[in-house]
């Protein structure tokens, strides 16, 4: 016995060395995946089943549609994430890889010198050396890199979700801002109107040449204000075409000149369980799968590695007589290696692996969380300026009753001039903070599909 440990040591060395190493990392305790934070029963009471129908079907424009395409097809930075995603779904294959084995053919022909004189030997190998998965770690490895690849295919989803919303905030944007040019344009012709009943009343006797000079005055700030609206109006198409991928030089022709629809808002009652169909919020639980996988390749990639090696061939002094089949030599040989002596390295590796599952948990809850946030926001936001679009209609509604009397007023002389340019503001400004408004709300619902998990189109499309 104690020469068979005396002439065995070294393996015996060998083999405890790599049994503590193991027991060592195989302590480290698993982390725990499951989250802090859940996604609620609903927003609000009165849950009903929401429907997902695509909510560009509520605008029903194929300009829109078209443009959506257009973006899909040609916006620059859509397009690079994509190629991104596409570069690493191909490298999946390098994942896989890990679990083939590899085989070696080899032929050599060479001259030999003995005492007798030259003399040609040859020789035919064929090697094969699978990889023994016994502990699972090439499959949890492989598995962390699929998820890992899915999570970044939602990713992409993602970004083409808020590439959709951005083009028809752009579209609208630009729609509503030429709306608003067509308003100061009806301003600068009230303001020229007022100051025609100006010169009226100086002609009858019944005004005085200041509130001329003060009503021209206004007509002038009106035409520059309008000069600046124009500028907007040019911004919101350069915007525009840039998200389409189009020269900046190129116009930008719209066919629609109003909004006539906009898409109904959610109602309160959705449930929150909707947000699982969020793309970023499945991606980050892929994210948690994948480090729990690869905490677990990595804790068993401590653990011994078994090989097979396998040998055929033979050798000849001819090139024809190494492919005689009836002097192959076969051989099999069967290894185990592992680490020694690389100071903790693999502990710490193991350790890591924990750390890093424990933070794309955290940042799983973190996700969830805004999204509960964003949701929450965009719903009271939505009530509040239904409430504010009502209001300032009802003060248009009785500026544009004062301003049609007060300029007929003023051609009479029976009120000055400032009554009648502040009453034009008043209504102008009113009718400006509406289409404002509308273009927040209208800005509002579409981030609020979007946070539900919806898109422009349906996903059947």
């Amino acid at each position: 016995m104690k020469q068979f440990l005396m002439s065995n040591r070294a393996g015996i060395l060998l083999l405890s060395s790599t049994l503590l190493m193991a027991c060592n990392a195989l302590q480290v305790a698993a982390p725990n995946l499951s989250p802090s934070v859940s996604i609620p029963d609903a927003f609000s009471s009165g849950a009903f089943a929401y429907t997902y129908r695509g909510y560009g079907q509520a605008f029903r424009s194929t300009e829109l549609n078209a443009l959506i395409e257009e973006a899909t097809a040609n916006n620059p930075d859509f397009q690079v994430l994509h190629a991104q995603v596409l570069q690493k779904l191909r490298s999946a294959n390098g994942f896989r890889a890990q679990a083939l084995p590899t085989s070696t053919l080899s032929l050599n022909d060479t001259f030999r010198l003995a005492n007798s004189g030259g003399a040609l030997s040859a020789s035919l190998t064929l090697s094969f050396n699978p990889m023994l998965d016994i502990w699972g770690a090439t499959a949890a490895s492989i598995q962390s890199g699929v998820l890992s690849n899915n999570a970044s295919v939602l990713d992409l989803r993602t970004a083409h979700l808020n590439l959709e919303m951005a083009v028809v905030k752009s579209w609208s944007g630009l729609i509503l801002s030429r709306r608003v040019l067509s308003l100061r344009r009806n301003a600068e012709a009230s303001y020229k109107s007022i100051q025609s009943a100006s010169e009226d009343a100086v002609r009858s006797g019944r005004g005085s040449a200041a509130a001329v000079q003060s009503s021209l005055s206004d007509f002038v700030s009106a035409r520059a204000t309008t000069e600046q609206q124009r500028q907007i109006v040019r911004e919101a198409e350069q915007a525009l075409k840039r998200l389409l991928g189009r020269n900046i030089g190129d116009g930008m022709y719209l066919a629609t000149s109003t909004l006539s629809r906009f898409p109904e808002a959610p109602q309160t009652g959705t449930p929150a369980e909707v947000l699982s169909r969020r793309p970023d919020i499945q991606a980050a639980w892929l994210r948690v799968q994948a480090a729990e996988q690869s905490f677990q390749a990595t804790r068993r990639g401590v653990l011994p590695n078994v090989s097979l090696t396998g040998n055929t061939g033979q050798s000849s002094n001819s090139l024809q007589g190494v492919l005689a089949l009836d002097q192959l030599v076969v051989s099999i040989i069967a290894s185990v290696s592992t680490k020694l002596l690389d100071q903790g390295k693999q502990l710490r590796d193991v350790e890591a692996a924990v750390a890093n599952a424990e933070i794309s948990l955290l940042n799983y809850s973190s996700t969830v969380l805004d999204a509960l946030l964003e949701v929450d926001q965009l719903l009271s936001r939505e009530l509040s300026l239904k409430r504010r679009i009502a209001l300032q209609k009802q003060s248009s509604g009785i500026s544009r009753e004062q301003l049609d009397r007060n300029i007929e007023s003023l051609r009479n002389g029976a009120v000055s001039t400032s009554v009648v340019t502040a009453n034009a503001v008043r209504l102008y400004d009113a009718e400006i903070q509406i289409l404002n408004l509308r273009s927040q709300i209208l800005t509002n619902r579409l981030a609020l599909y979007v946070s539900l998990g919806d898109s422009y189109f349906l996903e059947s499309e």
